[in-house]
Formats: C-alpha cells, sequence, structure tokens
C-alpha cells in the first residue's frame, strides 16, 4: 500500500503530454526509451531491465485496433511473478511508442533493452524526474514510485481503468494497491455532475 505522505508528494504527476514532453528533450535514445518504457508499463525498473527482450514487442490487431503488446512482463512484487501483455494503442500512446520502437527496433530479438542494473536504471529515471519536477524533499522522494503513480492516474483518466483493471495491468495479486486511486473516480463523478 502507498503512504499518505507519498500521495502528496505525487499530487501533480507527470500526465501523458508532459511525459511526450520530457522525452523529446532526452538526446540518449537508450535513456529516452527507460524513462518512457518506465511510464507506459507503469512498472517497477527490475521489470524492465536485465529482464525484459526485443522479442516481447509485438504489433498486433485488437478490435480492429493496431496495438503495440509487451508481452509476457515479469511481475517484481507478486510472489507468484505472473507473466502480463500489456495492450498499448497506437492512436492514443503513438509519440512514447515511437520513441520506444525506435531504441527497441535496433534490437535483435533475443537481446535485452536494458543490460544495466536496477540502481543505474533509478539513478536515470530519479535524475531525469528531479530535473522535471519540484519536490519538497529529494532525499525521500521515489522517482520510481512518482512515475507508476503517474502511469496509474494516466490509465484511470484517459482510459477509465477500474481497481479490476489496475490490478490486472499490474499483476497484482489482490485490488489493494488500487484503492489509492478511488479518489480520481470519485472526482471524475463529481466533476460530470457540474
Amino acid at each position: 500500500m502507498v503512504d499518505s505522505k507519498l500521495l502528496n508528494e505525487h499530487d501533480e504527476v507527470f500526465t501523458y503530454h508532459q511525459v511526450v514532453s520530457i522525452a523529446r528533450k532526452i538526446s540518449n535514445e537508450k535513456t529516452r526509451a527507460l524513462f518512457v518504457g518506465e511510464f507506459l508499463t507503469g512498472g517497477r525498473v527490475g521489470e524492465l531491465v536485465r529482464r525484459f527482450r526485443r522479442k516481447q514487442i509485438v504489433e498486433r490487431n485488437i478490435k480492429g485496433k493496431k496495438f503495440l503488446v509487451l508481452e509476457r512482463v515479469y511481475t517484481e512484487k507478486n510472489p507468484k511473478h505472473p507473466r502480463r501483455n500489456l495492450p498499448l494503442p497506437f492512436e492514443q500512446e503513438k509519440e512514447l511508442i515511437d520513441f520506444f520502437i525506435g531504441y527497441a527496433d535496433k534490437k535483435d530479438a533475443e537481446d535485452l533493452l536494458f543490460s544495466f542494473s536496477r540502481q543505474y536504471a533509478w539513478r536515470i529515471i530519479r535524475k531525469i524526474v528531479l530535473a522535471n519536477k519540484e519536490v519538497s524533499d529529494k532525499k525521500t522522494f521515489n522517482s520510481n514510485h512518482f512515475m507508476r503513480h503517474s502511469r496509474n492516474t494516466d490509465l484511470i483518466k484517459r482510459y477509465g481503468f477500474s481497481n479490476s483493471h489496475l490490478k490486472r495491468w499490474h499483476g497484482w495479486s489482490n485490488e489493494d494497491p488500487a484503492k489509492v486511486y478511488e479518489h480520481l473516480r470519485e472526482s471524475d463523478l463529481a466533476e460530470k455532475m457540474l
């Protein structure tokens, strides 16, 4: 469960368009792909580095729409470590998908996308986030939680994800972590009634 102190720090999450804007400024293709991948999956760095291979990225038509599907994504925190498929709609996620695929397409099928350590990846993400967000206490700020919170907020606001959807997206063993986002649904309902 995410504690309330962490949520207060995250009141202003990155939107999809802010992530696109930040990604455009990152000159290193691998760094940009890691940042974008962290957002798109809403996952943990350890689910991408030293685990994710080029062959796990496929294009697929689902219900007449073009999707990029990240297949068999490892789930780090669930003790059963279920693998999950994450469908990303090209039309709505095009700019970030292009950044991610632009890097991935230079790899062979069996190649790891990111072969460096989790710690190194954390430092990369942290540096990017802190360069683009003001935080009250840099020592305790967790940029990876922030990125996950940003994506979950995006999935709820743009796609209407429910607790059950978030549970499936992340491979969580129960819906408790998703309950942190219920206030977003309540404010959206109130907004519709004005």
